[in-house]
């Protein structure tokens, strides 16, 4: 089918579709139907970059602050999907972390860590392949919009909603205390999380018109046109909410091989709503008739109790004979034992019943008056190192000193 004649208002937009550029068999079968095939290269570049700096510092024996950033830089190249060869998106991203925490030995029994911590993660998409404002289907949008053609070639545009991108900005702060107590390991914190997200796209405000056919293109003769409407609310929005949790946990060993680990956990947040109040919904799609102003989401999560039940049981006694035996041979000066102190126990009570001597460095689990009971008379002359406080008003650490 022929066209008479090609409407002025088109021919500014034929000289955005690629001519024929391929030469195969295939492309000479099409010619004489007035076919033809376009082959264009698209990049295809994901370049990142990765940095991060920290700094410890230690206030004293008992006392220590650390503080780290991490920026993380990205884009990325690649066809617009649906679109014509060669309209082009660009993704970016750039997110940022800095965390800070401040560790607190109080006692030889007690350790308190408070930790923020701030992350920013934003990213966008936008059209970077340059189209003459003169072309873009009304005054005042953000882009070119969409031509859309049944049985013809496929869309010319960008991508309906670029520009488009996000940000997100999350303050968390965290206090966690650690206290040894007889066989308790108790374990106690609380966190606070406020979470805001801004989101824009346009999705529809760029206009996208529709043909029916190739022919209808060319005579200007469009089936539709459709267009988002502009309103003072606008198309971006921010959301904020807050997220509380607390906790506690009991490690507690009833038995030098049994523990049993007991623990409750509360955390909720508030109504997720947006900052400006821009949000409503369809509360009940089937009879009502309009939107609903207020908040979108429903919010449960004040019944978020989470209990926790648990146990780690260890097996009976291991023969360790053999082993000790052979560490024995090479008379060394030392051996590292970094177990727990029934464990370290039975090994060195193996050791004294076999009449074997060597000497075990361990940790501060082994910080526990069971360790001699359990051990025996090859209990002694071994050394571990444990959290120690000049402050601390124990009779037996004063006497020490």
């Amino acid at each position: 089918r022929s066209v008479p004649q090609i409407v002025s208002s088109v021919r500014p937009y034929l000289e955005h579709y690629p001519l024929p550029n391929v030469d195969d068999e295939a492309s000479r079968v099409l010619a004489p139907r007035g076919l033809g095939i376009v082959s264009q290269p698209v990049p295809d570049r994901v370049p990142e970059d990765f940095y991060q700096i920290r700094g410890d510092y230690n206030l004293n024996d008992s006392h220590n602050v650390f503080v780290r950033y991490t920026l993380v830089d990205g884009s990325k190249e690649e066809a617009t999907p649906n679109a014509f060869p060669g309209y082009v998106t660009q993704s970016e991203s750039r997110n940022q972390y800095v965390t800070g925490e401040y560790k607190s030995i109080l006692s030889p029994t007690l350790l308190n860590t408070a930790r923020v911590s701030f992350s920013r993660t934003r990213a966008a998409n936008l059209d970077i392949t340059p189209i003459p404002q003169s072309l873009w289907l009304f005054d005042g949008a953000p882009g070119m919009g969409q031509i859309s053609i049944t049985n013809g070639p496929t869309r010319l545009g960008g991508n309906p909603p670029n520009p488009n991108g996000s940000e997100r900005n999350i303050l968390q702060t965290n206090e966690d205390v650690f206290l040894t107590k007889g066989n308790h390991g108790l374990k106690f914190g609380a966190m606070f999380n406020r979470d805001w997200s801004g989101l824009f796209s346009s999705n529809g405000f760029k206009g996208d018109w529709t043909f029916d056919s190739p022919e209808a293109f060319l005579r200007g003769a469009a089936t539709s046109y459709t267009r988002a409407t502009w309103v003072n609310s606008g198309a971006d929005r921010n959301y904020l909410f807050y997220v509380y949790a607390f906790y506690l946990q009991d490690d507690w060993r009833i038995l030098p091989r049994l523990t049993l680990n007991l623990g409750l956990r509360y955390e909720f947040m508030t109504q997720i709503r947006e900052v400006n109040g821009i949000e409503s919904s369809l509360r009940d799609v089937f009879n009502d008739a309009a939107y609903t102003v207020g908040p979108v989401f429903v919010n449960p999560s004040k019944k978020n109790f989470s209990p926790r039940v648990g146990f780690a049981w260890a097996p009976g006694d291991q023969i360790l004979k053999p082993q000790l035996t052979a560490l024995k041979r090479p008379r060394p000066e030392a051996v590292l034992l970094p177990v727990f102190y029934d464990d370290a126990a039975n090994v060195m009570k193996q050791m004294g019943d076999a009449g074997i001597k060597l000497r075990f460095l361990g940790g501060d689990s082994w910080d526990h008056a069971s360790l001699v009971k359990l051990g025996g008379p090859g209990a002694n002359g071994h050394f571990f190192v444990t959290h120690f406080s000049k402050d601390d008003p124990d009779p037996a650490t004063q006497k020490f000193l």
